[in-house]
């Protein structure tokens, strides 16, 4: 983590180093602050519906030098600095999109602002170190404890009828069934339309149950096909690679196997699972292994060696 800044400082006086059992407190918070923003990262870059599994973030750590560490530190830093201030925008809603990952971290910055007992927090790269000590609390705690179990977005899969409702329908990526609920001015053709087109992004409002499990899909207007899923990095639990040019996955779903497929020609990628969760982390997966046999030399496709060359980022 060489040029980035991590120091918690007596309030009176920045070049005084704080008492060491506070200083060990907001960095523990830091560090929750950190593994959530990654958290957000992966849940975003991968589609994922359900919770982000720990292998594919417990080795990214605050001091790391991946790609995915980079961009945790650099959105941490700009949260911190968002945070700090009169926090007016829409700064949050932006980059955590996701109701409950945005709850999450604003819940570890309230920790940090109480443990640092009016000490301060340095943090930032060497060229543009911040201090953070206060926060609009009001709006803060406003964000860490939001109950709204409703909210507009969007959830992928495959749209089938509804099993236990007749003449309605449902999503599933492959872990159950969500109860879809169409806007009456959407006509019958284009229900059945949208349950014919194969993987969709359907809009509308999403539920969630007190467990923050999605339980329903509400005043859908409409849905989008996906041709091609784009990743602008790679994540695995072996790694990750942030590229300069997209990885491109082709998405399909057979019914009659209740298969997700995940696949790239170009690159000799495909995986399957029997959900979209499964399926999207085995072809990250078998990316970063391929990553891995590029960046070692053994591997010994011209073309793919190519490609890979272009998605390499440049040299730092």
């Amino acid at each position: 983590m060489e040029g980035y800044v991590l120091k918690v400082v007596s309030g009176d006086d920045h070049e005084k180093d704080a008492d060491p059992s506070v200083a060990e407190r907001v960095l523990a918070d830091v560090d929750r602050l950190f593994t959530e923003i990654c958290r957000n990262i992966i849940r975003g870059e991968l589609r994922l519906h359900g919770d982000v599994p720990e292998s594919l973030h417990s080795r990214v750590t605050l001091h790391g030098d991946g790609a995915l560490a980079h961009d945790a530190r650099r959105i941490m830093h700009e949260t911190l600095t968002y945070l700090g201030g009169p926090a007016r925008g829409t700064f949050m809603d932006d980059t955590f999109p996701d109701v409950i990952g945005r709850r999450s971290v604003a819940s570890a910055v309230l920790d940090i602002h109480s443990d640092l007992e009016g000490n301060v927090l340095l943090h930032g790269p060497d060229d543009d170190v911040a201090a953070f000590s206060d926060i609009n609390l009001v709006r803060v705690t406003e964000m860490a404890g939001v109950l709204t179990r409703a909210y507009n977005g969007g959830i992928m899969g495959i749209i089938v009828k509804d099993p236990k409702r007749r003449g309605h329908y449902a999503i599933t990526s492959g872990n159950g069934l969500i109860p879809l609920i169409y806007v009456p001015t959407v006509p019958s053709y284009d229900r059945e339309d949208f349950a014919a087109a194969g993987p969709v992004i359907a809009m509308g409002t999403v539920v969630r149950d007190e467990e923050n499990r999605i339980v329903e899909l509400r005043a859908v207007e409409n849905c989008y096909t996906f041709p091609v899923a784009v990743f602008l990095r790679g994540i695995s639990s072996e790694g990750d690679v942030g590229l300069v040019y997209p990885l491109e996955g082709i998405p399909s779903y057979y019914a009659r196997t209740a298969t997700w497929y995940l696949k790239c020609d170009e690159l000799g990628l495909e995986s399957s699972a029997k959900s979209w969760d499964e399926c999207v982390i085995g072809f990250h997966r078998r990316f970063v292994s391929l990553w891995a046999s590029y960046e070692d030399g053994t591997l010994d496709n011209p073309k793919i060696r190519d490609i890979l060359d272009m998605m390499r980022p440049p040299e730092t």
